[in-house]
Order: C-alpha cells, then sequence, then structure tokens
C-alpha cells in the first residue's frame, strides 16, 4: 500500500538543559492514539501524543535534529501499512539527561476504510546533528509500538468475517467464477475517482470502470471471458489494490 500525504500541525515542548553533546534518544510512551477513527466527509485523523526522552550522559542542544516517523499497519499483517510519514524539526530548546519532551502533531488523510481494522500504531523517533551523528546507546529504544482499533465511519466493531478477507483492498467472489463476479472494495479515497481494471493472462484489458468513488458492492458480467486466471485492480488516489480470479466454462 502507497503512503498517504498528510496535511500536519505540528508542536514541541522541551524542558530546559545545560550544554553537553552524546545522547541515547527513547520513545517512552505513545499516549495519543488509542483508537483511529475516520469520516466519510473529511477522511481519517490522527491526533498523536508521545512522550519522548534523552536517557544518556549528555545533553540533546538547540539546533540538533529531531526525527520522528509513525505508521499504521495491519496487525494481522505488518507487513501491510495504511498510511506512514516522516516527519524533521529543529530542536527549539536544550534538552538535559533524563529529560523529556512531549510530541504533539495532528495529521489528516483524505482516504477511510469501510471495515474497522485492527491495527498496530508504531513511532520512531531519534537526534542527529548533522554532520555530525548523535550516537544512542540502545537504538532499541527508538521504536515503540500499540494496538488499536482503526474504526470505518460507522464506528462498527472488527468482525471476523473482516480478519478472514482482503481486510484492506479488494474481496472477488464466486472464485471461481461463470456468469458473475462480485466485487468489494474496503477502502475510498475522498475526492479522488476510483478505477477498477481487468486483466488476462497476456496483460491485455478486458474490462474498465471509473466511478467518482465505489461505495458499494458491484458486479461484473464475466460471460464473455475465456476461462483462465485474471487479474483485478482498483486504483483510487495514491492506493492501488489487486487480487486474482479464475473464470470457468
Amino acid at each position: 500500500m502507497k503512503k498517504f500525504l498528510l496535511t500536519l500541525t505540528i508542536a514541541l515542548t522541551c524542558g530546559y538543559a545545560n550544554a553537553q553533546r552524546q545522547v541515547d534518544w527513547s520513545v517512552d510512551e505513545i499516549v495519543l492514539p488509542t483508537e483511529i477513527n475516520s469520516s466519510a466527509q473529511t477522511g481519517t485523523t490522527i491526533t498523536l501524543k508521545a512522550i519522548l526522552r534523552n536517557n544518556g550522559i549528555d545533553d540533546v542542544l538547540v539546533g540538533d535534529t529531531l526525527y520522528f516517523a509513525f505508521a499504521v499497519v495491519l496487525k494481522s499483517n505488518p507487513s501491510t501499512t495504511l498510511f506512514s510519514g516522516s516527519f524533521y524539526k529543529l530542536i527549539q530548546e536544550n534538552i538535559a539527561s533524563g529529560d523529556t519532551i512531549h510530541l504533539d502533531f495532528s495529521g489528516t488523510s483524505s482516504t477511510y476504510y469501510k471495515n474497522s481494522l485492527n491495527v498496530i500504531f508504531l513511532l520512531n523517533s531519534k537526534v542527529s546533528n548533522i554532520p555530525n551523528q548523535l550516537q544512542g546507546e540502545n537504538s532499541s529504544n527508538n521504536t515503540l509500538t500499540k494496538e488499536m482499533i482503526y474504526y470505518n465511519p460507522n464506528k462498527f466493531g472488527v468482525s471476523v468475517k473482516d480478519i478472514a478477507t482482503n481486510e484492506t483492498g479488494l474481496s472477488v467472489y464466486p472464485n471461481p467464477v461463470n456468469d458473475v463476479l462480485t466485487v468489494s472494495c474496503n477502502y475510498t479515497v475522498l475526492n479522488a475517482n476510483g478505477t477498477v481494471e481487468i486483466y488476462d493472462m497476456t496483460g491485455k484489458l478486458v474490462y474498465s470502470k471509473t466511478a467518482a468513488s465505489i461505495e458499494s458492492d458491484f458486479t461484473v458480467s464475466t460471460s464473455a471471458f475465456d476461462a483462465g486466471i485474471y487479474t483485478i485492480q482498483y486504483t483510487s488516489g495514491d492506493h492501488t489494490s489487486t487480487s486474482k480470479f479464475t473464470v470457468v466454462k
């Protein structure tokens, strides 16, 4: 899954510290989100509040660079990223050994999912002073994860069916199919056209459908298709999902 583009509002609050040089940086706590909510009108909004700590014997100084990145991945398949982002921010106040800072930002994506999903929220952070990288004593504490539910606009719970099927992309049935294929797409990108294309085994386009959005299941007549394996692809905004089905005669 491709990355989402996010519009962010970022704020950092730091404690005062004396001037020194080496750090061991950690993500201590993800306070928010505890769940991810979405709207059919505005898409998905994430509010992040986290506590970061300098565990080293030296200080982080004004002008050093704070890096942080987040990702939301499927719990059932962590290699599937629903959306992510990475950002840099100059440190505005010294951070002494043992001090913490509070990281706050909000982000909005134009995409939402029609089924609620079990997800893992990952946050990674580190500090640097280019060209001299600040070396942490323990890189394993730079990342923290938190399990939560990514709710659909109706805030339905996660069903057993959702877990068992292709949660983030296309579901097609029956498979194999003879005359009529039903297609179900889990996600919607606001203000973006959705295109469904079907290709045969040679890569030839045999079906195409474009709509302002695909809000519900729809059917495709496969009666004129030759027997064989086909690839169906749905594209909307930065999202592309694919699935395969077999036509039998």
